[in-house]
């Protein structure tokens, strides 16, 4: 009987970390590569955000783990393909909305069965004339939080 909790708990291990693994890989893959741009907020970064935030942003800012965002100058159809692959490989995001509007086109997606844990990753992805961006938030948050974290960094 234990040796069958053991192998469960094996088992288990894989499906845990495989929602964000192609998220991981993704953004690996990019990262330093030339002409390519990538910020990542961790969560001593996130820390110093809110210094200047709203209640309800810093709220939001204690329970997201990081921000990691990658850009390029150029409208690149090889990077949104790899992102929305890595999205749907996963089969655990849903895409919330869809925009195309302009020669844009912005796709938003969330996941909330990261393994075990309450995380969320919301992945938003942006395809236009002046270029491209995939960005993931990851943390504890609903949907509808994400809007708040519009106004960091604009003045009052």
């Amino acid at each position: 009987m234990k040796r069958f909790f053991i192998l469960m708990i094996l088992a288990l291990v894989p499906l845990a970390v495989s929602a964000q693994s192609d998220m991981d890989d993704f953004f690996a893959g990019y990262s330093g590569q030339q002409g390519f741009q990538t910020i990542i907020y961790g969560k001593r970064m996130l820390d110093m955000m809110k210094e200047d935030a709203s209640s309800d942003v810093r709220a939001l800012l204690n329970r997201i783990s990081t921000i990691r965002i990658i850009s390029h100058e150029e409208p690149l159809n090889g990077i949104i393909y790899s992102a929305r692959r890595s999205v749907n490989q996963s089969q655990q995001y849903e895409i919330i909305s869809q925009i195309n509007e302009n020669g844009s086109l912005s796709e938003f997606y969330i996941s909330e069965n990261l393994g075990s844990s309450k995380n969320v990753s919301f992945v938003m992805i942006i395809s236009s004339p002046q270029g491209s961006a995939v960005m993931e938030i990851v943390g504890e948050f609903d949907v509808k939080d994400i809007s708040k974290l519009s106004i960091i960094g604009q003045k009052k």
